[in-house]
């Protein structure tokens, strides 16, 4: 059995909307794959992109993109023989406000990014077992 590995990460980019070009913060989500090589008897590994995502709601930081990205990533399936969902980000500040909103959620109210992270933890209970 194998694991899905999924990275992601927030940045920046400029957006067209409705004739002038506004900053949004999006996130990358990408996944490790396998990919067989021309003789089929190595397997190479790859990167697969799961999607760029950009959104209207919500504080435009890059802090946001990130949390952003996991949110997105949350809604990863396993495909048949991953039995796991491994995340990678490159962002302590995301990590923080995650182990902040699961350990002590009234430190997060008023914060700039409360809304993503409620949506976030809910998408964590409902996933089941986090480590």
């Amino acid at each position: 059995m194998g694991h899905l590995h999924v990275y992601t990460d927030g940045s920046g980019l400029d957006v067209e909307v409705e004739g002038t070009t506004e900053k949004r913060f999006s996130a990358g989500v990408y996944s490790l794959g396998y990919t067989k090589g021309d003789d089929r008897a190595e397997v190479y590994p790859s990167y697969h992109r799961r999607g760029i995502f950009t959104w209207e709601n919500g504080k435009q930081t890059v802090a946001n993109g990130e949390l952003f990205g996991i949110c997105e990533t949350m809604n990863t399936e396993c495909e048949e023989g991953e039995t796991d969902l491994f995340m990678f980000t490159d962002s302590m500040v995301t990590i923080h406000l995650i182990r902040k909103g699961l350990m002590r959620p009234w430190l997060l109210m008023g914060h700039e990014h409360e809304a993503t992270i409620d949506e976030l933890l809910e998408q964590i209970s409902k996933r089941g077992d986090v480590r």
